[in-house]
């Protein structure tokens, strides 16, 4: 039996790596596969079909608004999401990104004075950010300290994780960078594009105008294995 409640300890003490090689997480992952990969991926239509059917998928699934007791806080949130750009299931969908890229990134926009509610803050919208361009500022333990924004021609800017909403699909380990459904496709689409480019060329090389070749009546089996031209 796991005694999980056998000590009562606050503090974490088994680092998940050194913490050295904490400064690689500060950069976006664009390795074989990477982001760049997975868009490429991703204009293939059986990858993209298969994304956009589990997406849908999961989004089937019905949800509700509970109260827990407290009918004024399940009234506010009901007027949020009425007057919020998009809704909630397309906050849902933007997440769903997380299943080819790894993980995905919505900032909060927040706004206040909410009608029938004054004085309040009430969340105006999330909107999606290309994940290719972040990375993650950790401790040893993996624990999220700052998102890393990298736009080109401006360098690193560290932004507060509370601003933005954060999922990490497939999360092992904690790893906050999350593991793509494509990873393990990649392989088996790369040995698709190579076939693709040789049928091309194949194609390019063979298909029309047709190739006939012309030999002489009378020739036996290996001159005309030498003899023929086109």
């Amino acid at each position: 039996m796991i005694k999980l409640f056998s000590r009562k300890k606050n503090k974490e003490i088994a680092p998940a790596l050194p913490r050295t090689s904490a400064l690689a997480y500060r950069y976006p992952t664009d390795g074989v596969p990477g982001h760049r990969i997975y868009e490429e991926m991703l204009d293939d239509p059986l990858v993209r079909s298969a994304i956009t059917v589990k997406k849908l998928g999961a989004l089937a699934v019905p949800w509700r608004l509970e109260s827990g007791g407290n009918s004024r806080n399940l009234e506010f949130i009901s007027a949020m999401f009425e007057e919020m750009d998009g809704s909630p299931t397309g906050i849902l969908f933007d997440a769903l990104d997380a299943v080819p890229k790894g993980f995905a990134v919505m900032e909060k926009i927040f706004d206040t004075d909410m009608q029938g509610f004054p004085g309040t803050v009430r969340l105006r919208a999330a909107k999606p950010k290309d994940p290719s361009q972040f990375g993650f500022d950790v401790d040893e333990f993996l624990n999220i300290k700052h998102l890393v924004l990298h736009v080109s021609g401006q360098g690193a800017t560290e932004l507060p994780p509370d601003k933005f909403v954060f999922y990490a699909y497939n999360r092992r380990y904690s790893q906050p960078h999350g593991e793509s459904d494509l990873k393990s496709a990649y392989r088996h689409w790369r040995i698709k594009k190579e076939l693709i480019l040789q049928w091309n060329a194949h194609l390019e090389k063979y298909a029309s105008p047709a190739i006939v070749g012309k030999f002489k009546r009378g020739l036996s089996e290996p001159e005309l294995a030498g003899t023929a031209v086109v």
